[in-house]
């Protein structure tokens, strides 16, 4: 949780600082490539679960990532099927919710973390499948909206958390499989309830007056919408958009542009065949020229503004062999020549929920049911630092002003920061070598004589803004 954030920059040691940010960079060699693939170090040295995970998020400026699932111990900890690990530290956090159910779905505001499952208590409170934790203490909220069956997924609009999943009421009021819930109070049940949703919402994701929604329905807002439909969240009833999956929905994202990606156990999508990923047309429903070549089931992806990483069930992505997780461009959908190798003995490896956030895409966390990463024991839930950064983000981001600089020792930052949370200083190399809280004067008298750029992250890991700096 989000505890002290002076502690996570202060109290690691100075091998694990080089073991998580030190990598070799490697230059992406497709001529279509837009970005530079870093040393990808994977973290062994985080803590892993007992059992599988099913959702992972990730907060960049507190450094924390949060996993949920069907497991009971952390590190060898009593953790009861919800938990936060230090990023930094590579250590389990004394966080402890206690959920005596499995969870399933995650979101999290600036103060908030929301989250769905199955489950009935959480400590000693009585919460069915909803509740939720403030970051600053890691309390239990009075937030208990209450819902007759497994919640699994949510997000975040305009003080509502819209919810999907397998129940039909939500406190006393009759809601099929999707609706929103005040933020604000205990939970109120607000006026968007489509009233015929006729199977489970696996996947929603809010943007502007849009909600768009995956699962195994065939039903909803007064429309046949075959697994995949996009509802006004002002009168609850479906858009034109209407791209007809041939089979379950697992997961909708945003996407970028003019474009949804999908993720599914379908093979038609939007009027082509596209196997277990897709990218959907906003506005048409018509299924993209676009193709991530995926032989099997997509379960969950992330993406930053030039790479998707896929997760789920298949042996190849992008044109190559890709056990359950893997990345390709969204120009194409070609392979960026990342394998992390996950294997799970005789059983097939699933990855369930990807998390992403940071400079580029900084660190990607998964969880899922795998037993092997590169050949390395570390079950259910795995990390990778260095991933992309982009090589022209510099371009694009408001300049931060310095002085003096170049530096001996005080560093002042000049002007409002705005909304920005966290500063990172990294190497002329990509390398993240420094994260500190946000404050106008920094002490960088530890700092190596050299190069560096420092990047300024707001609440949720987006940069804000950048500048160069030499260090004398």
């Amino acid at each position: 949780m989000k505890f002290d954030l002076s502690c996570p920059f202060t109290t690691f040691t100075m091998k694990t600082f080089w073991t998580r940010f030190a990598s070799i960079v490697v230059i992406a060699t497709s001529l279509n490539a837009q970005f530079s693939v870093l040393g990808q170090t994977f973290l062994s040295d985080l803590p892993v679960p007992d059992g599988i995970v099913y959702s992972v998020k990730y907060d960049a400026g507190a450094q924390v990532v949060y996993i949920g699932g069907a497991f009971t111990h952390v590190d060898g900890q009593p953790r009861n099927h919800l938990a936060s690990i230090d990023v930094l530290n590579g250590t389990l956090t004394s966080w402890n919710p206690n959920v005596n159910g499995i969870v399933y779905a995650m979101q999290w505001s600036s103060d908030t973390l929301y989250v769905g499952g199955e489950f009935g208590v959480v400590g000693t409170t009585a919460r069915n499948n909803l509740a939720a934790f403030a970051l600053s203490s890691g309390a239990l909220t009075s937030w208990n909206p209450s819902t007759n069956g497994t919640v699994r997924t949510i997000d975040l609009a305009s003080n509502t958390a819209y919810v999907g999943g397998e129940f039909t009421s939500i406190g006393t009021t009759p809601v099929p499989h999707v609706g929103g819930i005040g933020t604000q109070g205990t939970g109120a049940v607000t006026s968007c309830i489509p009233s015929d949703c006729d199977a489970q919402v696996r996947s929603l994701r809010v943007h502007g007056a849009v909600f768009w929604m995956g699962g195994d329905f065939g039903q909803v807002g007064g429309s046949t919408r075959a697994h995949l439909a996009a509802l006004n969240y002002s009168s609850c009833g479906t858009t034109s958009w209407n791209p007809s999956a041939d089979g379950q929905v697992n997961f909708v994202s945003e996407g970028s542009g003019t474009d949804v990606h999908v993720a599914g156990s379908f093979q038609n999508v939007g009027g082509q065949f596209r196997n277990g990923v897709a990218a959907i047309n906003k506005n048409t429903g018509n299924a993209t020229i676009w193709d991530a070549n995926c032989d099997g089931e997509g379960r969950c992806l992330a993406a930053n503004s030039w790479v998707l990483f896929v997760g789920g069930q298949f042996d190849h992505l992008g044109g190559q062999p890709r056990n359950g997780l893997g990345a390709v461009r969204l120009s194409d959908g070609g392979d960026v020549g990342w394998d992390p190798e996950l294997e799970n003995g005789d059983n097939p490896v699933i990855v369930n929920s990807l998390s992403t956030r940071g400079i580029g895409v900084d660190y990607v966390f998964a969880g899922g049911d795998f037993q092997t990463v590169g050949g390395t024991l570390h079950p259910y839930f795995a990390a990778w630092s260095g991933m992309f950064t982009n090589l022209a983000e510099s371009n694009v981001l408001p300049v931060l002003n310095l002085y003096p600089n170049p530096v001996d020792d005080i560093l002042n930052m000049d002007g409002d920061l705005g909304n920005a949370r966290a500063l990172v200083i990294q190497n002329v190399l990509g390398e993240r070598v420094f994260s500190v809280p946000v404050s106008h004067a920094i002490d960088l008298s530890f700092l190596s004589p050299g190069a560096y750029f420092i990047t300024l992250l707001d609440d949720e890991g987006v940069p804000q803004r950048r500048a160069s700096l030499i260090r004398r």
